[in-house]
């Protein structure tokens, strides 16, 4: 989920969209592990991605902020996606080569 310049539109969304086209984000927006600024006050900023209002962009907030978070896993090269579409009620599945 990297990759983005900021209150820039991706064009892909790729980070915002499940394989169907629709959000993957509803209207929860999300964090980054990306710092945007550190504070002289000992406070800093942190980039989200923004939810379906406006899917595809990042912005950055106070890290005091009530934003989601969303684990990442990494995956070997050899796990391919064989079905699914990325939604609730039809998770993706994989297989192992």
């Amino acid at each position: 989920y990297a990759g983005g310049l900021y209150n820039t539109k991706n064009g892909s969304a790729y980070y915002s969209l499940n394989a169907s086209g629709g959000s993957s984000t509803g209207s929860n927006l999300w964090w980054t592990m990306s710092p945007s600024s550190f504070i002289s006050s000992g406070s800093a900023d942190v980039f989200f991605v923004e939810c379906s209002i406006r899917p595809g962009r990042f912005d950055y907030t106070s890290v005091d902020a009530s934003v989601v978070v969303r684990p990442v896993v990494s995956l070997k090269s050899s796990v391919l996606v064989t079905g699914g579409s990325g939604t609730g009620s039809d998770p993706y599945t994989l297989t192992m080569e």
